[in-house]
């Protein structure tokens, strides 16, 4: 059981900190001193954080570029580089359920379905 909390929590805190790890590429372009000074370990700090950010987008583009292609959907790769605007977007969805759970614990926020009236 803890360990199915510790993974939903973890998708949970994933998705809340994503907006502020791709945040941090723009702050180190704006004032790179800002975030850790202007020591020597400032800029230090700052490549590893933007390492870190580029080189886990590509391991997961590569992962899911695998995967695709494991399952014969090779056109889809294409769109494996959308994944951080994906996950941005899952952010603002969870900064949005968030809000809601304490404005409105009773609302259902349905998603409308276009078709043909089934």
């Amino acid at each position: 059981m803890a360990g199915f909390q510790a993974l939903g929590i973890g998708m949970i805190v994933s998705m809340l900190a994503h907006p502020i790890f791709l945040a941090t590429p723009a702050l180190i372009v704006l004032d790179p001193g800002r975030l850790w000074g202007d020591g020597l370990a400032g800029p230090a700090l700052a490549g590893l954080a933007v390492f870190n950010l580029a080189f886990g987008y590509a391991a997961m583009a590569m992962l899911a570029g695998r995967a695709l292609a494991l399952r014969r959907r090779d056109g889809l790769a294409a769109y494996v580089w959308l994944l951080p605007v994906y996950w941005l977007l899952m952010g603002v969805a969870c900064l949005t359920a968030i809000r809601d759970l304490f404005l409105r614990p009773h609302g259902w926020n349905k998603t409308p379905h276009l078709g043909n009236g089934r």
